[in-house]
């Protein structure tokens, strides 16, 4: 049981002792790199540091022209009303033109159809209304006895 304690007691010390120099040697190298850094930066100069976006400007004089006429392809069709005269300077969002789009013929034509259609399914609707409130026929007395015999 001694034996044991001892032996306890003797690697415990030699842990401590490997600990030990292992934080010298990590001290020297973080440590002691930190210094030599500050050394070399020593030497430098400091400024000041500002944040700000980053951009480039560039300011230019003339008049901007171009060689060949410049397409301008719209989505929409119609009547144009608006073109800006020529020689005016723009600013970014201003309106170059102005299209009016009228109601096309095949549109009118197609809208009347919609509605020639949605007064037929009311006159159908109105008339099986009709035939759900008035009272049987005789015929149609016969003709639910007949269905009801062959079955």
């Amino acid at each position: 049981m001694k034996n044991q304690k001892v032996i306890l007691i003797v690697t415990g010390g030699i842990l401590v002792v490997f600990v030990l120099a292992g934080a010298f040697f990590i001290r020297d190298i973080y440590f002691g790199a930190g210094n030599q850094t500050q050394e070399i930066n020593s030497g430098l100069d400091t400024v000041f540091l500002e944040q700000k976006d980053l951009k480039t400007y560039e300011n230019f004089e003339g008049t901007l022209k171009y060689e060949d006429d410049v397409r301008i392809i719209t989505e929409r069709e119609g009547v144009l009303t608006y073109l800006a005269p020529e020689g005016q300077e723009l600013s970014r969002g201003a309106e170059i033109y102005r299209i009016y789009r009228s109601t096309e013929a095949s549109e009118i034509l197609a809208a009347d159809q919609q509605v020639t259609s949605a007064q037929a399914n009311v006159a159908q609707a109105e008339l099986a209304l009709e035939n759900l409130n008035a009272p049987a026929t005789a015929a149609q007395i016969a003709s639910a006895d007949a269905s009801v015999a062959q079955a």
